[in-house]
């Protein structure tokens, strides 16, 4: 068996300091931008919502955990939301229709029909991504499994589909 954990960050103190700093440096650019020429209504739109996806991606990243296991020739994927189970997709690696692709030019070209889920923090990771596609059930559409796997459990994985 090999275990994989992914967590966003260990301890608050940073994304809270993150935070803090993103807000002001808002605040200042907002402040700056205040009754010149760039003082429009679309400029404070953007800043506020670049501030509000960054938000979100620091709060994702901070509540949000992935586990990857590889049993024998069964890929399993969970995903916790703060320590509790949420999702979990177990993959027979040995079935037929199974593919395993790697690289991030490979994720928007496969199958446009694909229920997709994925398993990965963003901003973490680097470009490691790794796509599972297996059939759906009968009459369902295929499930296109995307996560960021470490070297190790790759070969692993690859390993069990030669």
């Amino acid at each position: 068996m090999i275990k994989q954990k992914v967590t966003g960050f260990r301890h608050t103190v940073f994304p809270v300091l993150a935070e803090a700093f993103l807000f002001l440096l808002m605040l200042s650019i907002l402040e700056a931008v205040y009754q010149t020429p760039y003082g429009t209504v679309s400029v404070w739109v953007g800043a506020i919502l670049l501030f509000t996806v960054i938000t979100a991606v620091i709060v994702h990243n901070l509540v949000c955990s992935y586990e990857y296991r590889l049993l024998q020739d069964t890929l399993v994927l969970c995903r916790f939301v703060r320590g509790r189970e949420v999702r979990r997709h177990a993959v027979p690696l040995r079935d037929p229709g199974v593919a395993v692709y790697r690289g991030v030019q490979r994720l928007h070209s496969l199958r446009v029909r694909c229920r997709v889920h994925r398993y990965y923090l963003p901003f973490f990771g680097g470009v490691r991504r790794t796509t599972v596609l297996c059939p759906g059930r009968i009459g369902t559409a295929p499930i296109k499994l995307v996560f960021k796997p470490s070297d190790e459990l790759f070969d692993a994985v690859m390993a069990v589909l030669q």
